[in-house]
């Protein structure tokens, strides 16, 4: 056991305190004697004695402080308790003692351990919402009208002075359930889809935490001031605009509705805001005793209804810059909130203006190009100077055809190709898997399993219209899909004599999603009939080798070559599988 002794009257230096010397017995390990020592070796009245002169303590003061403390904190690492709480698993089972148990022990021994696991669990019990769910949808609605509501609210009761309880609570209580919402949420970063509770967390902390906990504490606050800070709550509605905006993922012509709405609602808000600060100005003169619009306007006993529709008309006819000089600021106050209010307001409603001009030019611009192009025909055709019912059809064919290509996205289906190979099968799964089912041979015959891996392997053709899909007598080497468009099954038309006349006639004609000509692919024979397109038709189909290739891999060819056998050999069979023409 080390003991430890100043000696009076001597200059103290590092190696004094190298080698220290036993004085008295100092229980190792004992934090009550510890903090004792400390307190006596601090304190000039039990120290003057037995420390150097006041001049040595001046110079070498911090070196015995340093000392002291460097003691005090072995003494601390050398008892017993400290010792136990360093214990791991690894170092029980190093000891191997036999007559007691690992994890009871260390679970007693770090209380903070057992408390954070137990948090682990409960927050592991809570289910991960995926970004995209229904639920999320629904509640980023719900959010939107009480953000909207709210922000709009927050400046009345500032200008007004309002205090409607429910107002002031039930949106905070809201906001609170949002930030527990978004910890079990799952993101999207990268491309990756995240779900572990962990990194939920820390990107919410990185993101937008601070600031949701700091729209919400104010209500809290006993002081009224707290109130201004509630005003960070708008920033919350294009948040939440893109996060709606992203999970709907509209059409085109939605999105720029979209942008429409964002850019009248921020005018509109800002004419409220101001016209609340306006009041909220001419109150505040008011009562430092100087004369205010409210009292020129004689408004100072008018109810606050009347009070915000006249500031409010008075922040418009100022917004917009037509100023009918009814109302005027009355004090140097007044004067400065108007000067900034048009410098602020009038460049922000410039910017909305120029941005719902663009907005409207994006609704007209794929009909613009439509308009050009068909004029471009039409100046042509005049030059061609046909027949004017060839001229009416050709301009009709190609007015279909325009529409037609300006729907199609072909630069969206490159960027498809540059997904990685799950998502690539992903998507085709989701885009293929129920236009499968549509075929009677796969839906009876195949596993689901099966169909998926079959949609890896579906290819797609586009046909204009007159083309022609399938020719008579080829053989059905893929099984076709109609997946948009029309088609119509012809036959050639012979005389008695057997000769062919030239002319074909349409047996049926065919406009919803289904397989064509199941019987000849099943049975790899002939086309009795050919198939062509009435329109733009889009074909979806698999390859023959493709599809037993599939089989083979999954151990379902079996049963595929006895359905194509007995198709073949017992014409009962076809009830077995379904009706097979198309004719």
């Amino acid at each position: 056991m080390k003991q430890f002794f100043f000696r009076p009257n001597t200059k103290v230096g590092v190696d004094e305190f190298d080698e220290p010397q036993i004085s008295m017995n100092i229980p190792r390990g004992d934090p009550k004697t510890d903090k004792s020592i400390s307190m006596i070796l601090l304190n000039d009245d039990n120290i003057s004695p037995m420390l150097p002169q006041k001049k040595t303590w001046v110079k070498k003061g911090l070196q015995v402080i340093f000392y002291v403390s460097k003691f005090i904190k072995q003494m601390k690492n050398n008892s017993t308790k400290i010792k136990l709480k360093s214990l791991n698993y690894h170092m029980l089972s190093l000891i191997k003692d036999k007559s007691s148990e690992s994890d009871i022990f260390l679970n007693k021994s770090n209380t903070k351990t057992v408390i954070i696991e137990y948090l682990q669990s409960f927050v592991g019990f809570i289910p991960t919402l995926e970004p995209d769910s229904i639920f999320r949808i629904v509640w980023l609605l719900f959010l939107l009208i009480v953000s909207i509501i709210n922000i709009f609210y927050i400046p009345l009761n500032i200008g007004f002075q309002l205090n409607i309880d429910y107002l002031d609570i039930f949106p905070t209580w809201v906001f609170i359930g949002d930030i527990v919402i978004n910890l079990i949420t799952a993101y999207y970063k990268k491309g990756n889809i995240y779900k572990q509770k962990s990194d939920i967390f820390k990107n919410y902390l990185k993101g937008g935490m601070l600031l949701d906990f700091i729209i919400v504490f104010p209500v809290f606050l006993p002081f009224d001031e707290a109130q201004y800070i509630q005003l960070l709550r708008i920033t919350k509605v294009p948040q939440i605009l893109e996060n709606i905006e992203e999970l709907l993922n509209p059409e085109e012509r939605i999105k720029t509705l979209f942008q429409l709405f964002k850019a009248v609602f921020l005018i509109v808000f800002l004419t409220h805001f101001c016209a609340c600060l306006w009041n909220l100005i001419g109150e505040y003169q008011q009562n430092m005793g100087q004369t205010s619009w409210l009292i020129k306007n004689e408004l100072l006993d008018a109810d606050w209804i009347t009070k915000y529709i006249t500031s409010l008309y008075f922040s418009t006819v100022t917004t917009i810059t037509v100023g009918y000089g009814d109302i005027t600021p009355t004090t140097n106050l007044e004067r400065i909130f108007v000067v900034v209010m048009i410098l602020l307001v009038c460049g922000v409603l410039g910017y909305t203006i120029s941005s719902i001009g663009n907005i409207l030019k994006q609704l007209n611009e794929k009909e613009q190009n439509y308009k050009q192009k068909i004029n471009s025909i039409n100046r042509y055709l005049n030059k061609l100077k046909i027949n004017k019912q060839l001229h009416l059809q050709i301009r009709k064919y190609f007015e279909y055809y325009v529409k037609k290509e300006l729907d199609s996205n072909e630069i969206g289906e490159e960027y498809l190709r540059q997904l990685t190979q799950s998502l690539k099968e992903q998507l085709q799964v989701d885009l293929y898997f129920e236009v499968l089912l549509k075929s009677r041979i796969i839906k009876s015959l195949l596993s689901q399993e099966t169909i998926k891996k079959l949609c890896q392997f579906i290819q797609v053709k586009k046909f204009q219209q007159d083309e022609i899909i399938v020719q008579k007598n080829d053989i059905a080497n893929s099984l076709l899909f109609l997946h948009q468009g029309e088609v119509a099954i012809t036959c050639k038309i012979y005389n008695h004599q057997g000769n062919y006349n030239g002319k074909e006639t349409v047996i049926s004609s065919i406009n919803n999603c289904r397989a064509l000509a199941e019987r000849e692919f099943l049975t790899q024979q002939a086309y009795e009939y050919s198939i062509k397109a009435n329109e733009f038709t889009k074909i979806l189909y698999i390859q023959y080798e493709d599809l037993i290739s599939v089989l083979n891999q999954e151990q379902e060819a079996q049963s595929f070559f006895m359905a194509r056998d007995q198709q073949i050999f017992n014409e009962d069979s076809k009830q077995n599988i379904g009706n097979f023409c198309d004719i």
